[in-house]
């Protein structure tokens, strides 16, 4: 007989894997006990060495699903004759060099509570907040590690007799699921009617409003929703009108079996929607649907999602129909999580509030999804996949903790220790007093859940982003990172992956809408090469002027007239001061933006002229694009490091052209930009990998063309399906271009 003691960590709490090797261990009759620790588990065992050894395989071979559970120690220990096998008591002051604490996030109702949720026979029939080891609420529950009840929102309720006796019995699917709940003992729902008050049955109370054609809130796992009927075009428009959210497209839900009644969804969307992440996903929409037209205007993709928590399976089983599923927030600001809230700022909006009383510890926003080249991408970091867990290709000194504060939009925070990097839930936009909460909140939390204490901090470089202003009032060592230096360099985070080597050269292609270069000027149609913390700028669009600076992004129609004034073309303005702007450099400056030169690009063929979203112009662009397919595109020439643009300008101004195959032909100019540029730069360089970062590379047209065009040339692309490529990403390029830098400094001789 043998005695052998395991440190094991990764992704072990929070996904039944204590109550998994307690029943492993009793099976093959062994002696022992498991343990929660600070973020790990430790498991002591006695038996024959052979029993004990297929034990120590099988911990890792046969782990619950969710679980990522590896060995980080072994040792022998002295036989004590154990009788049985426990789960003991939890020890969060255990000393086991806890570095690799995970936290796991939260997981969708699975298919065994789903059963129960909808058996009439069940003793948890109907109750929204069933759930087992292997599903619930972890995330957006969890106060501090270990992951026992004491440490979530959990804690203010007690199991009742029933509940707690599932909780220790081994042989039961709730054997230790800390958020264990049923109707006698755990959070219950109300629903308040706007007109009427509390209602006596909140889900057919919910559903009816719904039905009438009101927008209710809905609380749900990380945050409210706002809902309505997805077929009828009045609520929507009330929604859009009073949110604010003019155009923004809507996401809907749907059940499984009516994905293909409004969609051309393909085996890759559908694998996608039914993953354990249950993220929106952008799918083909079909036309003559009985879907409101004002769901997702001008656009040919609707972002789709399937129910992930026992409530939305219970209002889908009663409704059977396309719901609008939105973040309850004010536009740009991260999702509300109090009833409070919902009605000090959304009272004129929602008729109703389906609230329940399990606290929401922090906001998890969905997580969004799209497919390009039959691979699915990530565009927004969320709920289910959230904490995110990345490599990184510099890995720090065990005393040093890292902190990226992120963009201006779209933001989201990163962590960085050992050779981790843990990416935080979107965020929102960080212009709005809450956003600076919610951030503020995280930045604090974040690091404490992995019982890390922030010693260093990134920042973008632009001194006028809220988070610069943050990062430059904290006493830690900063280091101020350019945008496309971050957005380069999140292209070297380790994924499940192809991935690349800390000092492998690649050229990056950094498209997006605007952010300040090493040279003090907006950056935004850049070719980089290099590696982090030494990237040089090749090649970028020749510069033009922003008449209005910042509102020129939400005005399209004011670059169109710059363009125009680039090429010498006369015309008369809308704005009779935009010329003197424009001719004196009055708030005009200048920028290499593509994201900005599709905006003016849309505007001049009439297709967006004023944008109430961030990308409105140049995804309508996209979407009429997808209606041609000319190859024809306009040889855009390369002169001193500068692509010149006033060709493509010009064919679209000298004659009318139609619409859908002028927007194909502008598509189609770009890709070959990209690769005339790609080729003079691998000429000069020898580099092959090609890169591609920035928010215009979330145009699903653009990316697809080039993964053609590319290989033709012996170049290959770089597109990681794990790193949001729009700001999302930037907090994880300004760890790991922090990172370098960082071992730079540690490498230089003293």
């Amino acid at each position: 007989m043998i005695c052998k003691h395991y440190i094991l960590d990764g992704r072990v709490q929070g996904v039944g894997f204590r109550p998994f090797v307690h029943n492993l261990a009793t099976q093959l009759n062994l002696a022992g006990w498991v343990q929660n620790t600070s973020g790990n588990v430790s498991v002591r065992v006695e038996g024959d060495a052979h029993v004990v050894a297929d034990f120590e395989r099988r911990l890792i071979s046969d782990a619950p699903p969710q679980a990522k559970p590896s060995i980080r120690e072994r040792w022998d220990k002295t036989v004590r004759q154990l009788k049985s096998f426990l789960i003991i008591t939890s020890d969060s002051q255990a000393k086991t060099g806890n570095h690799n604490v995970q936290v796991p996030p939260d997981h969708y109702c699975c298919p065994d509570c789903q059963s129960e949720l909808l058996d009439s026979a069940n003793s948890r029939y109907d109750y929204a907040f069933i759930n087992c080891t292997q599903c619930g609420p972890r995330y957006t529950i969890i106060d501090s590690l270990p992951y026992d009840r004491r440490n979530t929102a959990m804690a203010d309720f007690p199991l009742c007799d029933n509940c707690a006796a599932e909780y220790q019995s081994p042989s039961n699917r709730r054997f230790h699921a800390e958020p264990l709940a049923c109707p006698q003992c755990g959070p219950t729902l109300t629903y308040t009617s706007t007109r009427e008050g509390i209602q006596h049955d909140a889900i057919n109370s919910a559903c009816e409003a719904i039905q009438k054609g009101l927008v209710i809130a809905v609380k749900g796992i990380g945050g409210f929703h706002l809902m309505c009927d997805a077929t009828q075009t009045q609520p929507i428009e009330w929604l859009r009108n009073h949110k604010p959210r003019p155009h923004k497209p809507l996401a809907i839900m749907l059940l499984p079996e009516q994905l293909d009644e409004y969609t051309h969804a393909t085996d890759t969307h559908r694998q996608q929607l039914t993953s354990d992440v249950r993220p929106i996903v952008l799918c083909p929409k079909k036309s003559g649907v009985a879907l409101a037209e004002n769901i997702a205007p001008q656009l040919q993709e609707i972002g789709i999602i399937f129910p992930y928590s026992p409530l939305h399976f219970l209002l889908m089983a009663t409704l059977r129909r396309p719901l609008v599923v939105t973040s309850a927030n004010i536009s740009g600001e991260p999702v509300l999580t109090e009833a409070t809230d919902i009605h000090n700022r959304l009272q004129h909006l929602v008729d109703g509030v389906l609230n329940h009383n399990r606290p929401i510890r922090r906001p998890a926003d969905d997580t969004v999804m799209h497919v390009v080249v039959n691979k699915p991408h990530v565009i927004r970091v969320g709920r289910g996949i959230a904490p995110l867990e990345l490599g990184s290709p510099y890995p720090l000194d065990k005393n040093n903790t890292l902190v990226a504060t992120g963009a201006q939009s779209k933001n989201t925070l990163c962590l960085a220790f050992d050779q981790r990097i843990i990416v935080s839930p979107h965020i929102a936009d960080m212009d709005s007093l809450r956003s600076h909460t919610v951030f503020e909140q995280l930045i604090q939390e974040l690091p404490a859940l992995y019982n890390r204490n922030t010693t260093h901090i990134a920042h973008d470089a632009h001194p006028g982003y809220a988070t610069t202003r943050w990062s430059t009032q904290q006493s830690q060592p900063r280091f101020a990172i350019y945008h496309h230096h971050a957005h380069a360099s999140s292209l070297y985070a380790q994924t499940s992956g192809r991935n690349l080597t800390c000092d492998q050269n690649i050229m990056v292609f950094t498209w997006d809408g605007v952010g300040l270069g090493n040279d003090s000027h907006l950056w935004g149609g850049d070719c980089l090469h290099g590696h982090p913390g030494n990237w040089q700028r090749t090649l970028y669009f020749k510069p033009f002027k922003l008449p209005g600076g910042d509102r020129a992004a939400r005005e399209p129609w004011r670059i169109a007239d710059s363009l125009r004034l680039h090429c010498g073309i006369k015309f008369t303005s809308d704005d009779p001061l935009l010329h003197k702007m424009w001719d004196q450099n009055v708030n005009a400056p200048l920028t290499s933006a593509v994201g900005r030169l599709l905006d003016g690009c849309a505007a001049l063929l009439g297709i967006c002229s004023h944008a109430s979203y961030e990308g409105q112009a140049p995804m309508e662009l996209a979407a009429i694009a997808e209606q041609s397919n000319t190859d024809k595109h306009i040889d855009l020439p390369i002169i001193d490091g500068q692509v010149i643009w006033f060709g493509l300008i010009k064919w679209l101004i000298r004659k009318p052209h139609e619409t859908a195959f002028a927007a194909r032909v502008i598509h189609n100019t770009l890709a070959h930009s990209l690769i005339r540029q790609a080729v003079a730069t691998a000429n000069k360089t020898g580099i092959k990998t090609v890169g591609i970062s920035g928010g215009v590379f979330q145009n699903r047209l653009l990316v697809e063309r080039l993964t053609t065009l590319l290989p033709q040339h012996g170049l290959t692309l770089h597109h990681p399906q794990q790193i949001p490529v729009n700001d999302g990403g930037i907090s994880i390029g300004q760890i790991i271009e922090a990172s370098a830098l960082m071992h730079k400094q540690s490498s230089r001789p003293l």
